[in-house]
């Protein structure tokens, strides 16, 4: 169990990754609700708050918290694959750095202007690679597969 948890070297099949997944967004909304409704003042409505109030340290500590779970389930996931996470996580994360700059100077090509700054394009990326870690089925973890990568 701990190996889950802590371990960068484990891997995960597709239903644990999805249960790990459903469980880590529940507790998430759960924890940022929380949060946030910590965070308003008694008169605030929902309508009216500002969203100052979310940056404060307990917000980020959430969030940096949540992220890092969330990345160690993708490389889990990369992993029981059969890819490299070392290679597939940057590339991933560059895809993303390059669809947010070209949204950002190309404005005709942004799908939205208020709140998500990405193309199509960048969309179906993002789409196409969640299906893969949910779809996609594990590698060969057999010995000899192990020492050949080696």
């Amino acid at each position: 169990m701990l190996d889950y948890i802590f371990g960068f070297n484990a891997r995960m099949g597709r239903l644990a990754y999805f249960k790990a997944n459903v469980a880590l967004f529940i507790v998430a909304w759960i924890a940022f609700t929380i949060l946030i409704m910590a965070g308003l003042h008694p008169i605030m409505t929902a309508k009216t708050a500002s969203f100052a109030h979310i940056q404060t340290w307990p917000m980020m500590v959430a969030f940096i918290t949540f992220f890092l779970i969330n990345l160690s389930l993708n490389c889990m996931r990369i992993r029981d694959i059969g890819w490299d996470p070392v290679c597939v996580v940057p590339a991933w994360i560059a895809a993303i750095l390059v669809d947010c700059a070209v949204a950002t100077y190309f404005p005709e090509w942004s799908i939205g202007h208020e709140r998500f700054s990405g193309t199509i394009v960048g969309g179906l990326l993002k789409i196409t690679g969640s299906a893969v870690l949910l779809f996609w089925p594990s590698g060969d973890h057999s010995p000899s597969m192990q020492t050949a990568m080696r």
